[in-house]
């Protein structure tokens, strides 16, 4: 149990610390004020076991973003639309959609929180385990303590009847802890990827992992390497989509329909200003914002103008329609784009997240936004030609193989896992 438990400390630790996450905190500080005073606070409370334990109790109290399994065999965990998707996908590919029915469980009874407070000696070890990491910034460091929390709160929680758990963020503090769980209890566990992956995210350690194509794969086999270990288990690969591929086309017009995605935590002042070049270039017509699922923020500011236009669809393939080139911040949303025959330019500054985050401009999928593309757009229709096809066929698998076929081999291999009794099945 000491090793998972250490082991998750340090994936934890190691991914929210990373130097790509560097200017997140002032993102999201510029979202919600209050973590302007919050982080603060946390940095200071970091420095002493005291502190520590204070954050413990206060999380244990009030982290939401986290369920507990409801009886059924198997438990997917996972609060957000892209995880909840990514789950009935496999589900339905699985021909088992009554597995869709139990997606996150059970919601954590104040019962639970409270009996979890009454462990002392135990968040007084976890609080000395957060004062070892104080190094690693607020940020970094409330993801630490929701891990924490997390893994207590599962501690403590009955997993009799469950087999498999399965997660669709690898990343997020109740995966981390609830993995750490699984595994020391000889579960079955299981990660379906909800979107695209960098080359420092946590290596693979679960029995199956479902990955979107080949690019993520590599990712995490780069992703060990770094780390200096192995991928663990089996990896399939079943496509994010819904449809087959259709191959970007820039229709001919004397001037476009844009279509700009805005982050979670899209910069104000960096997507001001974009929104200005573009009403001020000649081949603009029109621009069509669509904000992330998550993104609950005014756009008013955006708005003044009005060939700037807000898309109320909730659906991308209508925003696909609405628009003839699209551009987009560090986001898979490109991919999904791409797919739906959208050609796609990457513009950077507009969020609180490293340049090219994904490495989509650096391997070549999609172009650095430029308005001269706009008046060039022979060159555009060349950047998206047959080479590009070949490497982008490395994210999007329906190039090579149909839909159905991934969607067959996908499934069979997640109901193989979840409807197979490991052996020696009994442990709650």
């Amino acid at each position: 149990m000491l090793d998972a438990f250490n082991a998750m400390i340090e994936r934890s630790s190691a991914f929210f610390a990373n130097e790509r996450y560097q200017g997140i905190a002032g993102g999201i500080s510029a979202r919600r004020p209050i973590f302007k005073v919050l982080f603060p606070i946390v940095r200071w409370a970091s420095r002493s076991r005291l502190g520590n334990l204070v954050l413990l109790v206060i999380a244990l109290l009030l982290y939401r973003a986290i369920r507990v399994p409801s009886g059924e065999a198997l438990f997917q965990i996972g609060l957000s639309q892209n995880n909840e998707r990514a789950f009935r996908r496999i589900n339905e590919a699985s021909a088992r959609q009554q597995w869709s029915a139990s997606i996150n469980g059970s919601p954590v009874q104040l019962s639970t929180r409270l009996r979890s407070l009454l462990h002392l000696s135990l968040l007084w070890r976890l609080a000395g385990k957060l004062q070892q990491r104080e190094g690693n910034g607020p940020f970094a460091h409330v993801q630490l303590v929701l891990t924490l929390t997390a893994w207590t709160i599962f501690r403590t929680s009955d997993f009799r009847g469950v087999q498999c758990v399965c997660i669709a963020s690898d990343h997020s503090p109740a995966a981390f802890a609830l993995v750490s769980i699984a595994q020391d209890r000889g579960l079955k566990t299981c990660y379906v990827q909800h979107a695209p992956v960098a080359d420092y995210f946590p290596p693979l350690i679960y029995d199956l992992s479902i990955l979107f194509d080949r690019a993520s794969r590599a990712k995490y086999e780069a992703s060990a390497a770094n780390h200096r270990t192995t991928n663990k288990g089996r990896v399939i690969i079943l496509p994010p989509f819904d449809e087959e591929a259709s191959l970007p086309d820039l229709p001919h017009r004397p001037a476009y329909r844009i279509g700009l995605c805005l982050s979670y935590l899209w910069d104000t002042a960096g997507v001001g200003k974009l929104v200005l070049e573009l009403l001020d270039h000649p081949s603009v017509e029109s621009i069509r914002l669509r904000r992330h699922p998550r993104c609950k923020a005014s756009l008013a500011t955006l708005l003044r103008d009005k060939r700037v236009t807000e898309s109320r669809s909730t659906r991308l393939a209508e925003f696909a329609q609405e628009c003839d080139i699209a551009l987009v911040p560090n986001s898979g949303v490109a991919i999904e784009l791409l797919h739906l025959g959208r050609p796609v330019m990457y513009t950077p500054g507009t969020d609180f997240i490293a340049n090219d985050y994904y490495g989509f401009v650096r391997e070549g999928i999609i172009p650095l936004f430029r308005g001269e593309w706009l008046t060039a757009p022979k060159q555009l229709r060349r950047f998206f030609g047959d080479e590009w096809k070949e490497r982008y066929a490395a994210f999007d698998e329906t190039i090579a193989e149909p839909l159905e076929v991934s969607r067959t081999r996908a499934g069979k291999a997640f109901r193989d896992l979840v409807e197979t009794p490991r052996p020696g099945f009994a442990r709650g």
